[in-house]
């Protein structure tokens, strides 16, 4: 009786095609150096955390845009600023984005864009909203105009108060 060979990766029963792996793991080492070069080995990469949403809360295509206001439909998963923060180079740029899942929400490109800008937040670095009544404007001596969560600027003055 003849065996056949199976792949050395973990896991893996593919039919050996070269070096001992199967084409698809053969195929990865080929293009990026390692058999599981597809695969991140750390849980908390952009790429996994991403891979994760897709897997566990579906493809952002199938919801609606999350933004107040907003009719369209959404397109990416965005990272909305809160929980744990990690920073990843990709490509030369600095990427910042969360390693929690419920720290997502669905965007269209438009918000998505706009909130990587900073230029609106939907939550404070708190985690609080940032809706109508709970948005301060205030004006610097310098003019600038500067959009204030309500609830930690009150937080502010309290601690401000007592000490």
């Amino acid at each position: 009786m003849v065996t056949m060979a199976t792949c050395s990766v973990d896991d893996c029963g593919g039919k050996v095609r070269g070096r001992g792996l199967c084409n698809a793991h053969l195929l990865r080492l080929q293009r990026y150096g390692d058999p599981l070069g597809g695969m991140h080995k750390n849980p908390n990469s952009y790429a996994a955390v991403h891979r994760r949403l897709r897997l566990e809360r579906g493809r952002a295509r199938l919801f609606e845009c999350e933004s107040l206001g907003c009719t369209r439909s959404a397109d990416e998963w965005a990272w909305m600023g809160t929980g744990p923060e990690a920073r990843e180079l990709t490509r030369g740029v600095l990427i910042r984005y969360g390693t929690e899942l419920a720290d997502y929400a669905t965007l269209c490109l438009f918000h998505h864009r706009k909130l990587d800008k900073g230029m609106t937040r939907a939550y404070c670095q708190r985690g609080h909203a940032l809706t109508g009544s709970n948005v301060a404007f205030i004006t610097r001596s310098s003019g600038k105009v500067e959009r204030w969560c309500r609830e930690c600027k009150r937080a502010r003055d309290r601690a401000s108060r007592a000490a």
